[in-house]
């Protein structure tokens, strides 16, 4: 293959994985649990200052059973704060 095979191949695995990424995307389904929880963590500590999930107005449950940690909920978090929660 050529150098310029090699980009155009290139070019249209991504325009599609592009295309198949945003297809739909007003319509599909809402969060399911794990995303939910999820949502929920990150929300209460961009805004909280929280790191765990809220049972009830001021109280919160630590992250023992959550399966994602820091690396993951602080960049989303700091993403939240910047661009807000939707």
């Amino acid at each position: 293959m050529s150098k310029k095979q090699e980009i155009f191949l290139f070019a249209l695995i991504m325009l599609v994985a592009v295309f198949f990424s945003s297809y739909c995307l007003k319509t599909s389904p809402p969060f399911w649990f794990d995303e939910g929880i999820f949502y929920q963590v990150v929300n209460n500590l961009a805004f909280q200052g929280v790191s765990g999930v809220q049972l009830a107005p001021g109280i919160f449950s630590d992250l023992s059973l959550i399966s994602l940690c820091y690396p993951v909920f602080y960049p989303s978090a700091w993403i939240f704060r910047l661009f807000g929660a939707s």
